[in-house]
Parts: structure tokens; C-alpha cells; sequence
């Protein structure tokens, strides 16, 4: 990937950026709920709240997965049917 492929929109740079997208997204989803109980100064729902954590981090990271994948899924139909255009005969002008 050039410069000229960014600037003229010749190729997509958001299918590259949506794999650090996804890894940035999935750390902050790790990350955010051990600082909220860090905060939250009641220690007396141990089993409840690790619980919980365990469900946030699952849910949340194959929630998150799906929606990084909608993104990318987008650019992958755009260059199968940019394959299936190059392929079809030119059209004749009659």
C-alpha cells in the first residue's frame, strides 16, 4: 500500500485499521471491568461480581467480535465483487 493508494481511494485503509480497532477494543473490554471494581470498594459480593466479570469479558469480547467482523465484512464484499466486475466481459457499445 502507497501513498497514492490512500489518497485516491484506491485501496481502503479501514480493513487494516480494524485489526488494531479490535485489539485496542478488546483490551479496554479486559481492562475496564477490573477497574470498576477496583472503585467500587464493596469486596462483600466476591462470587457475584467475579461471576459477572467472567460474563462481561465473554459477552462483551464475542459482542465486540461481531461488530469488528460487520466492519471488515463490508470491504471483503466490495473486493469480491470488484473480482466478479474484472471478470465479466467488457461490455460492447452498440
Amino acid at each position: 500500500m502507497n501513498i497514492k493508494d490512500i489518497f485516491f481511494f484506491d485501496r481502503f485503509l479501514t480493513p487494516v485499521l480494524m485489526n488494531v480497532v479490535y485489539w485496542i477494543g478488546l483490551v479496554i473490554l479486559f481492562i475496564f471491568p477490573i477497574i470498576m471494581v477496583s472503585g467500587s470498594g464493596s469486596y462483600y459480593e466476591g462470587a457475584f461480581l467475579f461471576i459477572g466479570i467472567l460474563l462481561f469479558w465473554i459477552v462483551g469480547s464475542i459482542i465486540w467480535r461481531l461488530i469488528c467482523e460487520i466492519f471488515v465484512l463490508f470491504f471483503k464484499i466490495l473486493d469480491r465483487l470488484t473480482e466478479i466486475r474484472d471478470r465479466l466481459p467488457p461490455k460492447s457499445k452498440t
